[in-house]
């Protein structure tokens, strides 16, 4: 792979997510196949909902924030300043075109096609929602964090699936977890980034390889804490979380 594509961070960011692009292909084919609207895989509305995508990055990029401040202010040891502009300014390029790519694979198969398929064999929604979160969870035992606390990694994932499955049933679109999962990609690539990190990346600040326990512990707290702030803005601003249209 160094030898075809090159070593340096950016090249190694396209070649990581390139199995992306053949997973987003065939999500977009499935509705085709059955003589449906490709937009039926991604919403419940009439049109993309993009108050709903931005609502997602806001609440999620908020909670990434406090998360990596309280982390901070428990350890300040912890953060290294890493910014290379020589590193930096390429991957933050590439990352424009390759994030949105790589993000909209998972949100498109794990939770369009596979929920929307598993609707059709279950008739219970919290079967559906469970499954869907197992899955889009258990691939990402393999990062190299997970495998030496694979049921904390379980934990860690699981939680974070379900806050966005929940979502995505509750509010009938991918729109808000299209939005949470970027914002969270972007910040773990180039924002606030952990050794051992199964993406290789030069993010502005670097930390050592996580906890899992505090990680597990952390996730499941900012998963309720995600839906609790959302449940909050469809009670008092019921306009912005709509549904449908």
């Amino acid at each position: 792979m160094d030898a075809v594509f090159g070593d340096a961070i950016w090249q190694r960011l396209v070649v990581d997510f390139s199995g992306a692009v053949p997973v987003l292909l065939l999500s977009l084919a499935v509705p085709i196949l059955y003589g449906r609207r490709v937009l039926t895989l991604m919403t419940s509305a009439s049109k993309f909902r993009f108050t709903i995508f931005f609502i997602g990055v806001g609440v999620w990029g908020v909670l990434l924030i406090i998360s990596a401040a309280i982390s901070w202010a428990l350890d300040p040891t912890s953060f290294t300043w890493s910014f290379n502009a020589s590193a930096f300014v390429p991957l933050l390029a590439i990352s424009i075109v390759v994030i949105p790519i790589q993000v909209a694979s998972e949100e498109l198969l794990y939770r369009g096609v596979i929920p929307q398929a598993l609707g059709r064999a279950f008739r219970s929604d919290m079967l559906v929602i469970a499954i869907a979160t197992l899955l889009f969870a258990l691939p990402h035992l393999l990062n190299p964090e997970a495998k030496n606390q694979p049921l904390l990694a379980l934990v860690t994932y699981s939680a974070i699936s379900l806050s966005w499955v929940v979502a995505v049933w509750k509010w009938g679109g991918l729109e808000i977890s299209l939005g949470a999962h970027l914002i969270n990609n972007v910040f773990g690539i180039l924002i606030v980034g952990y050794e051992n990190s199964v993406v290789r990346t030069s993010p502005l600040w670097m930390t050592p390889a996580p906890d899992m326990t505090l990680t597990a512990v952390s996730s499941v707290i900012t998963g309720v804490v995600w839906f609790a702030v959302l449940h909050y803005i469809s009670r008092r601003w019921p306009e912005l979380l709509k549904s449908s249209d």
